[in-house]
């Protein structure tokens, strides 16, 4: 998980599926801290955590190394001037294309609908199909099986306030 916040969802994930290995990336220390006390609390053997800087992603993994890819609800950055800060644009997404194995696949949730745009815009050129697409995933649906997921402390709050969450599914070709 890129950005694993409070690691609610990392940690849940990890318990629901012992048998697959999970790996939080998190740049704030004390969030760090916070994570790794939860994995050690629910015993998860498969859980992990890490403090680095989601942009030097490249010195961590090779090429066709992950299975899955999530990221839950990314800073916004919605000036126009802050887009270049925005996780979700075409370098993150070459990386992606390039640490990805075939087969795997990448699970967007986001508050903020520009996400969803850029991706599919930036995606067009890269090895990426798009499976399902939802503007509004707790009234239409999400692209995916929503028991094979947990809903986040973000995710939780913009419920709370009736607003959409937009949900995105790619599969690496």
């Amino acid at each position: 998980e890129i950005g694993a916040g409070n690691g609610f969802f990392l940690a849940g994930m990890a318990k629901k599926y012992p048998e697959r290995n999970w790996l939080g990336i998190e740049i704030r220390y004390k969030r760090v801290v916070q994570i790794a006390k939860k994995i050690k609390i629910i015993g998860a053997e498969n859980a992990r955590i890490t403090r680095y800087d989601n942009w030097c992603l490249d010195d961590l993994f090779v090429e066709n190394e992950l299975s899955a890819l999530y990221t839950n609800h990314p800073d916004p950055w919605p000036k126009k001037r802050q887009a270049n800060k925005r996780i979700l644009s075409t370098p993150f997404v070459n990386w992606a294309a390039y640490v990805m194995k075939s087969g795997a696949e990448w699970r967007i949730k986001t508050d903020f609908g520009t996400h969803i745009d850029t991706m599919l815009e930036v995606i067009k050129d890269l090895p990426f199909t798009v499976v399902g697409v939802s503007r509004d995933a707790h009234k239409n649906g999400f692209p995916w099986d929503k028991e094979e997921d947990l809903t986040t402390n973000y995710e939780r709050k913009f419920i709370e306030r009736n607003l959409p969450i937009h949900a995105l599914r790619l599969v690496r070709n």
